[in-house]
This record gives C-alpha cells, structure tokens and sequence, in this order.
C-alpha cells in the first residue's frame, strides 16, 4: 500500500500528513492506550523509487511517530518497538538458507538476542540485562561528562560536546502510572542528546543504513559547529543528501548513543539492514530531533528550554552505526578530568 501510494502521488501529497491521520493514533493514546510498533525490513521495496520521493516518505513515517513521541514524553504512555522477520528478509540475513529455513532460523536468533532461549528463564534474564544498563547509565550520570572523544581504525575522529545538564537514559522505563515497561526489544544501548552546535569531525559508518525503503551504504558524514558540511556515501548518496536537507534541524545530531562490541547482537555477527536490531550492536548516532528527557529542565515538546539547552529541533531522527571493535572513546568531565570510557568497542571499567 505505501509503494502504490509512493508510485502515484506527488512528493508534496506523499510528505503530506492529515489531520485525521494524527487525530486517530492521538485518540487512543489521550484513553490511556499503550502503542506497540512491530517492524519489518523489505530490502529493495523502493529501489525504483526517486530518492526525493522515498525521502518525502520518511518524512511521514516521522511526522506520524511524532505524535506518539509526543504522548511517549509528555503523558508517560507505555511503548514498545519490536522486530518481526519476514521471509525475504530471514533469506537476506541468512543467504545459505532456503526461505523456510531462513525464517526459522531468524526468529530462533530472535529469542536468543532477547534473552529468551528455552534454556534460560526469560523474565530473570531480561530483569538482570535490564539492571546492567541501568548501572552503565547511572555511571555515566555519575560522571558529569562534558564531551566525548571518538576514534576508529575506519577514519571516524569525532568530537561531540554535552549539555552540563545532560542526563544519560537506558533500560526499562516506568510510565506514569508506575508500570515497568521495555520501550525497545532488544534493547542495549545508554544514550542521551547532544549539544547540537558542539560537533565537530568525522564519523564514518559501521553499517548500512536502512531507510525508506533503501540501504545507504559505506557513508560518512563531516560535521562543523554541529552541522553536517559534507557527505560521502558509495550507494544512495542523493538519498542521504536528500535526508539531511528535510528541515533545519536534520543535519545537526539529536542523539548519541554507547553500546558495546560484546553486545548479544554485535557477537553474532549478523548484518541486519533494521536500524532496532543494528543500532544495538554497535554505537550510533542519529540526525534531527534530541530528546527531552536528555536535559534537566527541559519541557517536552520544543520551546525556549530547547533552545537554551541547544537541544536539537526537526521532524526527523535517523539513527546510523559507527562502532566498531577498536572503537575508544576517551571523555571530558565537568572538572576537567578527562576519562576513557570505551576501550577496544567496550566499557573499559
């Protein structure tokens, strides 16, 4: 249904969102309804596609998953991504396998990237997995970071500044009604916003990016007082331009995120072109909007305590990976102790 929708309208009527179309997920969250998107890749579904139109279509997605990002921040509703294979995507994962194979070998991997295998108890083992985060997190708050220091033997050397009210998130979230829920499955990753004007380098990719329908691959981006000022990719290339040009905010970072090298999913070793399940086994960063709970104080829809945190604006958030085994990343304290945080892709305390 997208692709005909793509196919035979304007990129004008494909960006366009209704009124209705908000209205009816926004309903069901103001009755106190939970929101559960179940994602699946179709690598290839848009390669005919202009890359102005697939990129007007991953405008829409954002404008629709803003509304719930809104509900997400400001009224505490329960939420949860997950990944669900699909037969020509296990086969795109698992290309020795025939299809049925694929897929069952798929959602085996599934459940054992989840802490779901049979031979272990699922609800002990996600709580303690849980409770891990929640300690890299509340150490990273510990330390009142100022910026963070990237380095890779793939060319990434980026530096990228904190808010000195920046607050690191990761783990189970409680809603507002005191229930425990998992946002993402899976889920590995401590992150926060950054200082949308303090970045400056280069970050080369790790991993294609899967988006709209397309992959990105071997990309790296140039950033300058935040913004992106150049950008290098060997396939979709005008499709990336194409993304970061969405508003004035898509070409400046609304998040940074730490995982390890010895997450489950980046010892598998499995290429998943699904940002859920590939931003979890490697660090990440994602261009356009930041998120309010990163900054002490900040409200939770965009107004002045945005823009005084330099807590980026826009109608997107793409994430894209660039960790790697020898990542390391050193940091600034608020002191002016300089620390380092990842040795070899790892925690390195």
């Amino acid at each position: 249904a997208d692709l005909l929708r793509i196919q035979n309208q304007s990129v004008d009527e494909i960006r366009t969102v209704e009124h209705w179309e908000r209205e009816s997920i926004d309903a069901y969250l103001r009755d106190n309804g939970c929101h559960l998107l179940l994602t699946s890749t179709y690598i290839g579904l848009m390669d005919e596609v202009e890359s102005d139109k697939a990129s007007a279509y991953q405008q829409r997605v954002n404008e629709l998953r803003n509304v719930v990002r809104h509900r997400m921040s400001s009224h505490g509703i329960q939420w949860c991504i997950a990944p669900v294979p699909n037969r020509l995507w296990a086969k795109i994962v698992f290309p020795q396998l025939d299809e049925k194979e694929a897929l069952k070998t798929f959602w085996k991997t599934l459940f054992d990237l989840t802490y779901m295998s049979k031979d272990l108890d699922p609800v002990t083992t996600w709580n303690a997995h849980q409770d891990k985060i929640r300690q890299q997190r509340n150490k990273l708050n510990a330390l009142h970071l100022r910026e963070l220091r990237f380095k890779n033997s793939l060319g990434t050397d980026l530096t990228v500044g904190l808010n000195e009210r920046v607050k690191w998130s990761g783990g189970s979230d409680v809603s507002d009604k005191k229930v425990f829920f998992s946002a993402n499955i899976p889920t590995e990753e401590v992150f926060t916003s950054p200082d949308k004007f303090k970045v400056d380098g280069k970050v080369v990719a790790s991993r294609p990016l899967y988006v709209a329908g397309s992959v990105i691959e071997d990309f790296s981006l140039t950033f300058k007082s935040g913004k992106v000022v150049k950008v290098d990719a060997k396939k979709n290339k005008k499709l990336l331009e194409d993304l970061i040009a969405t508003d004035e905010g898509s070409c400046y970072l609304g998040e940074v995120a730490l995982v390890e090298h010895s997450s489950n999913i980046s010892r598998s070793g499995l290429l998943f072109y699904n940002t859920l399940l590939d931003e979890n086994a490697a660090c990440h960063l994602a261009l356009g909007k930041g998120f309010a709970g990163a900054i002490d104080g900040a409200r939770t829809t965009p107004d002045e305590t945005w823009t005084k945190a330099n807590l980026n604006v826009s109608s997107i958030h793409i994430d894209f990976m660039f960790g790697t085994p020898d990542l390391e990343i050193s940091a600034v304290c608020a002191d002016g102790t300089i620390v380092k945080l990842f040795e070899n892709g790892n925690y390195a305390n």
